[in-house]
C-alpha cells in the first residue's frame, strides 16, 4: 500500500494512472474478468482528465455495454472515425498503454486513485466558484450567497460519496427491492405513510404516501393549513418516526401549543385560559407523550434551501427524518433569480430532491393567490399556487384545503373542511373531511362526512383544472 502511495505522487502530474488504467482494460479485453468488472464500476468518463484516455474509455464502456470484448485492435475499429483519436495518436498511442501496463490486481487501486485526482479536481473548481459567489453581490444578499454556497459545498460531498446505487442498475437488482416491498403488502404491511385522517387515508390506499414524496398543502388564510400540518407531524411521530419542523411563519412555542391541542382534548384558546382539572390532566398527559417523541423544530425565519438541507442531513446522520415540514414556502429565502417563480422553483425541486435522497416524506404548506376567490367556486387547484408554478411538476401529492363557513357566515356547518386531494402520482383522487374546531383539526363523524359527500356530489363540478 505504501508503494503504491508513492507511486500517486509520481503520477499526479503525469496521468500516468488514467493510462495505467486504459492499458489494463485492453490487455483485460473483456467486461467478464472480475477485475474489469470492478474498474468499470468505479470510473465514468468524466473522471479522466486526459482527452485520449477518456475518448477510449468511452469507447470500451460501449462497447461493454453491448457485450462485446475491447482489446486493442477492436476499439482501434470502434475509434477509427474520431478525429480526437487519432490527433492524439490513435493505434500506436493505444498499443503503447498497452505495453507498459503491468496486468495485475493493482488496476482497481490505480482506478480508486483516478476517480480521488478527479473528485479534488472537481472540489476545487467548485470552491473556487464558491469563492467568486461569495465576493458578488450581484448574487444577492449575504444570506442568498451563503444559501448558495451551501449547495456547493454539498455538490462537493455528493460528487465524492456518489455509489452505484444512484447509478445504472440492472432490472434484476430492482425486481429484488421490488419483491421485499411487494412481499410486505402481501402481508397486510401499510408501506406507504399515513395522514392519521381517515378519510383522505381512504383514497390514498393502498400506497399512501410512499418515501421519497413532495407532498404540498395549499389553501387560502383561515382555512387551517398550520392546523393541518401539526395534524400530520402528531401521525408521524405518534407512529415512532422522526420529524423535522421548520416554522417560518410563527415561534417554535406557537408551534408547541398546535402540537399539543392536536394531540389531546383540548383546544388552542383552552391554552391561554385558567385550566380546570380534567383540561390541566390532559395537557400534563399530552407534554408527557409529546415530550418523548423524535420531533425536531426551528423556528428561525427566511431560511434559504441550503439552510434546510444542511439541518436535515445532520439530523439524519444522528437519527432518522422520516417527515419534514416546512411553514411556509414563501417565507423561505430563494436565490436570486429574474423572477420570483423561477426562485421558488429551484427550491421545490430542491426539496422533491432531498425528498429522494433521504428517502423522507416532505411537507410543504404554500399560500394561495387571492383570485381564486373570484371565481363562483373558490375551492383550490394547484394552479392557484402563488408564484410556484413549478410545484405541479414537482409534487408527488398536492392537497388544497377549503372550508365554505371562511366565504359563507350562513353555511350550515361552518366548521367543515374539505381536504381535496387534486394529484396523487401514487393513486387516485378525491375529497376528505374535517372539523376545525377550536383551532385543532378533529375527525368528522361517518354521518356528517356522509352528509358533505352528498353535497358534493350535487355540486356541479368546476372548469377548473390542473
Amino acid at each position: 500500500m505504501q508503494r503504491l502511495k508513492m507511486r500517486w505522487l509520481l503520477m499526479e502530474n503525469k496521468n500516468e494512472a488514467e493510462e495505467r488504467v486504459i492499458g489494463g482494460l485492453l490487455l483485460l479485453e473483456s467486461g467478464d474478468s472480475p477485475i474489469a468488472y470492478k474498474v468499470l464500476n468505479i470510473l465514468k468518463p468524466a473522471n479522466f482528465s486526459n482527452e485520449f484516455a477518456r475518448t477510449v474509455f468511452i469507447a470500451i464502456c460501449d462497447l461493454n455495454s453491448k457485450g462485446k470484448g475491447f482489446d486493442p485492435l477492436i476499439v482501434d475499429k470502434r475509434l477509427e472515425n474520431n478525429e480526437e483519436y487519432g490527433l492524439y495518436g490513435g493505434m500506436a498511442r493505444l498499443a503503447q498503454m498497452a505495453s507498459e501496463t503491468v496486468l495485475n490486481e493493482n488496476l482497481v487501486e490505480y482506478a480508486n486513485i483516478v476517480r480521488e485526482h478527479s473528485i479534488q479536481r472537481y472540489a476545487e473548481r467548485k470552491l473556487f466558484e464558491a469563492i467568486q459567489t461569495l465576493n458578488q453581490s450581484e448574487y444577492g444578499t449575504i444570506s442568498q450567497r451563503l444559501g448558495m454556497l451551501d449547495s456547493l459545498i454539498y455538490s462537493i460531498q455528493e460528487n465524492a460519496l456518489e455509489s452505484d446505487e444512484n447509478s445504472l442498475r440492472h432490472i434484476k437488482h430492482v425486481a429484488r427491492d421490488w419483491l421485499e416491498i411487494a412481499e410486505k403488502r402481501q402481508k397486510g404491511e401499510i408501506t406507504g405513510n399515513t395522514t392519521g385522517i381517515p378519510s383522505l387515508d381512504n383514497i390514498l390506499k393502498p400506497a399512501y404516501i410512499p418515501d421519497g414524496s413532495l407532498v404540498v398543502v395549499g389553501a387560502r388564510p383561515k382555512m387551517g393549513k398550520t392546523s393541518f400540518l401539526a395534524r400530520l407531524v402528531d401521525n408521524f411521530s405518534e407512529n415512532g418516526k422522526g420529524v423535522a419542523m421548520f416554522n417560518l411563519e410563527m415561534p417554535n412555542n406557537n408551534a408547541y401549543e398546535r402540537m399539543l391541542a392536536t394531540s389531546t382534548s383540548a383546544s388552542m384558546s383552552d391554552l391561554y385560559e385558567t385550566w380546570s382539572e380534567s383540561t390541566c390532566s390532559s395537557i400534563m398527559s399530552g407534554t408527557e407523550r409529546l415530550k418523548d417523541r423524535e420531533i425536531y423544530m426551528c423556528e428561525k425565519p427566511g431560511i434559504t434551501l441550503g439552510f434546510l438541507q444542511r439541518e436535515c442531513r445532520s439530523l439524519n446522520r444522528k437519527s432518522k427524518v422520516d417527515l419534514i415540514a416546512v411553514d411556509y414556502l414563501t417565507l423561505m429565502e430563494g436565490e436570486k433569480a429574474e423572477r420570483n417563480d423561477l426562485a421558488y422553483g429551484k427550491i421545490t425541486k430542491g426539496l422533491k430532491n432531498l425528498a429522494k435522497e433521504l428517502n423522507c416524506v416532505v411537507l410543504l404548506l404554500t399560500q394561495l393567490n387571492r383570485q381564486l376567490e373570484s371565481r363562483p367556486d373558490k375551492r383550490p387547484h394547484p394552479s392557484d399556487s402563488r408564484d410556484t408554478g413549478q410545484i405541479e411538476q414537482d409534487c408527488d401529492v398536492w392537497i388544497g384545503l377549503y372550508r365554505e363557513g371562511v366565504y359563507n357566515e350562513n353555511y350550515e356547518d361552518p366548521n367543515l373542511t374539505e381536504a381535496i386531494l387534486r394529484l396523487n402520482r401514487h393513486g387516485g383522487t378525491g375529497t376528505g373531511y374535517l372539523s376545525l374546531e377550536g383551532g385543532v383539526f378533529r375527525d368528522v363523524e361517518a354521518d356528517r362526512e356522509q352528509r358533505a359527500r352528498e353535497t358534493e356530489e350535487k355540486r356541479p363540478i368546476s372548469s377548473n383544472s390542473f
